[in-house]
């Protein structure tokens, strides 16, 4: 629907995929018990951090293109909190704790309203999680961040922080207040699906064998289809810049995760291997109250007790669901122009070689105005 620029149904949507996630945290103690004896796919699923904060994403653009900036801040502080929020009731923290991208669209979200102190502390907290960014995603803050926060600081009037960011990156001037600025998200290909894979433990009990069986999601990263893209509008070209690498985030946010799902899957075996030796207890109880003998006895725990392995293993699976329709990357084109009447388009070149070249459509701007387009490329 948000393709399709049906954004107010787009948001009606993702209002109750965000209300349903909201309500599933309040556990169901049937389905968490019933995990325990087959595994996480019977519970429903929540998603992933990174996918709750994409809702908002979407949800803030959404809002923009409605002309109701100030939702679509809201939508934006609501991701930031969500972040805070999981973090803080992790036992183990993870990597991804704030959203360099999002603080981004915030920064320029609040210059949009003439927000300029609320900008300058949205973009230092981009630059901020830009570190993170760098450390464990390879993604340096793209140049234009740093000239929108210059230029915010300087239009806040406080020059200690514009000091600051100068002495940091020198030879960078701040964004010019005259001129428009035309601003392209650009969401590249298609996130990979989870696949799982099985670690397998044989215990020795009497005559048997009792197989353990751990199963285990992960990321297969699959190449990304777009190389590198331009931003064309009267004679003028700019490189876009990848701000967000969502299959980057996904796989070092499960990896964060795993200390917690290695819990999950040792409780879970525990509870299943006792379920085996119970079986095979009471089996061989029952069989020697009805005067079975004792080797009678000990064959019919043995088949119960196989019976149950089989079922413990072939339902031990790893949780493989997510959001499949996500981007992998999200490049953005950033171009100051003058104020006038263009037709931009996206010059992109693809891993395979070719070129396709995306229109856009025609725009007015202002002086010191700030338009908005973005695009999806699949494949």
């Amino acid at each position: 629907m948000h393709y399709a620029g049906r954004y107010e149904a787009s948001n009606i949507e993702l209002e109750k995929a965000e209300r349903l996630r909201e309500e599933l945290y309040t556990h169901s103690l049937t389905k968490e018990a019933a995990s325990l004896l087959t595994s996480e796919n019977v519970k429903p699923y929540r998603g992933d951090d990174f996918e709750d904060v994409l809702i908002n994403y979407y949800k803030a653009l959404n809002y923009l293109y409605l002309n109701k900036r100030e939702d679509a801040l809201v939508e934006l502080r609501r991701a930031d909190e969500k972040l805070a929020y999981l973090n803080l009731h992790y036992e183990h923290k993870n990597v991804y704790r704030s959203d360099a991208f999002m603080e981004f669209l915030s920064g320029v979200f609040h210059e949009m309203g003439g927000e300029y102190n609320d900008a300058l502390v949205s973009y230092r907290r981009a630059l901020e999680s830009y570190e993170d960014y760098r450390k464990f995603y390879g993604l340096e803050p793209p140049e234009f961040l740093i000239k929108r926060l210059l230029l915010a600081a300087k239009l806040s009037e406080i020059y200690e922080v514009y000091e600051e960011i100068s002495s940091r990156f020198p030879g960078i001037e701040p964004a010019s207040r005259e001129k428009g600025l035309l601003i392209v998200i650009l969401e590249c290909g298609q996130m990979p699906g989870k696949k799982e894979d099985f670690v397998e433990i044989p215990v020795r009990e009497k005559n048997d064998t009792y197989i353990v069986r751990v199963a285990f999601s992960y990321y297969e990263p699959s190449p990304i289809p777009v190389v590198s893209a331009a931003l064309l509008a009267d004679n003028l070209q700019a490189e876009l810049r990848t701000m967000e690498d969502i299959q980057a985030i996904a796989i070092k946010n499960l990896e964060d995760k795993k200390a917690r799902e290695i819990a999950k899957a040792t409780l879970r075996a525990t509870a299943k291997y006792l379920a085996y030796r119970k079986a095979r207890e009471e089996t061989e109880k029952y069989a020697r109250k009805k005067k079975k003998s004792d080797e009678e006895a000990e064959l019919l725990g043995l088949i119960v007790g196989k019976l149950v392995n089989i079922f413990t293993y072939t339902t031990e699976r790893a949780d493989t669901r997510s959001w499949l329709g996500l981007p992998q990357t999200i490049m953005v084109g950033y171009m100051e122009l003058d104020p006038g009447s263009y037709t931009p388009e996206l010059r992109v070149r693809k891993r395979n070689g070719s070129y396709q070249t995306l229109s856009l459509p025609t725009i007015t701007l202002q002086s010191g105005e700030i338009k908005i387009l973005s695009r999806r490329i699949f494949n």
